[in-house]
């Protein structure tokens, strides 16, 4: 895991920022409502903009929003930037998007032997629908979370980290045996089949918004957490985050004022650092 040095991490957060500022003005100009969301919302809030360890910028939309950012996305982004996400790119191994600098190289231990666009990027999450009359959300939720793993196995030859003890090695010896039978399925079918599972609530009335990216302790949200939305200052820009954004960020971090260790106070450090036009 790469350590950074100097202004390393200033450089990554000052193109993951101007990214943001590309996405922003897609959705601006389409009427698209985007959040931003976790680490990032509690650097808003916390610090006036990011973390100051952190490497990672996360926005969320809505699902039918998601789905009309992706749609005019590739027309409407700047030509040092790239849309990563299947199958508007058909070598994405991801269930969500991200937005990658051309100019640069990020590349993280999980996904070191993929032959992608590999760039500084920001995520986009798709953020789904709970109505009020689904029956045991919670079980609905567990499901999809389970089927957002399996994909991330099927596509991801490695682990999110280095595995440092032999527990560890085990489990990624598991998890490339358990690889090999995923594969047995089309990547095409197990996409529209997860996606086609998460978004099958999209054009009902919400009572619960899901990210699936979480675990289930931290994913399903009151609708009217986020609506109407809210603004906070991030690196001297104004932008949107869930309304109720105490409540939100209290349910996902609990007591998000308070500092974490030293120790912990990490980001996602890639494997291979390169910028080679600084925007």
């Amino acid at each position: 895991m790469k350590t950074y040095k100097n202004n390393e991490l200033k450089q990554v957060q000052k193109i993951e920022k101007n990214i943001l500022d590309e996405v922003v003005k897609i959705c601006e100009e389409e009427n698209i409502m985007y959040f931003l969301l976790g680490g990032t919302a509690l650097g808003a809030k916390r610090h006036g903009g990011f973390i100051p360890w952190d490497d990672d910028l996360d926005i969320g939309m809505v699902r039918n929003d998601y789905e009309r950012f992706l749609s005019v996305a590739n027309d409407k982004l700047p030509d040092w930037l790239f849309l990563q996400s299947y199958p508007y790119d058909k070598k994405s191994p991801y269930i969500f998007t991200k937005i990658r600098d051309k100019n640069s190289r990020f590349i993280e231990y999980c996904s070191k032997k993929l032959n992608i666009v590999d760039g500084i990027f920001i995520d986009i999450f798709p953020l789904d629908i709970i109505p009020s009359d689904i029956k045991k959300p919670e079980k609905y939720c567990k499901k999809i979370i389970f089927l957002w793993r399996l994909y991330c196995i099927h596509q991801m030859p490695n682990a999110l980290h280095t595995p440092n003890t032999i527990t560890g090695q085990m489990k990624n010896n598991l998890r490339i045996i358990f690889r090999l039978l995923l594969k047995l399925i089309p990547k095409k079918i197990f996409f529209s089949y997860i996606t086609k599972q998460m978004s099958k609530y999209k054009n009902e009335i919400p009572n619960q918004l899901f990210e699936a990216d979480n675990d289930i302790d931290h994913c399903v949200y009151s609708y009217d957490l986020f609506f109407p939305p809210s603004k906070l200052t991030f690196e001297n820009d104004e932008y949107y985050v869930p309304g109720n954004i105490d409540q939100y960020l209290t349910e996902v971090y609990g007591n998000y004022m308070e500092l974490p260790p030293e120790n912990e106070r990490n980001g996602h450090s890639p494997l291979i650092l390169e910028v080679f036009n600084d925007k």
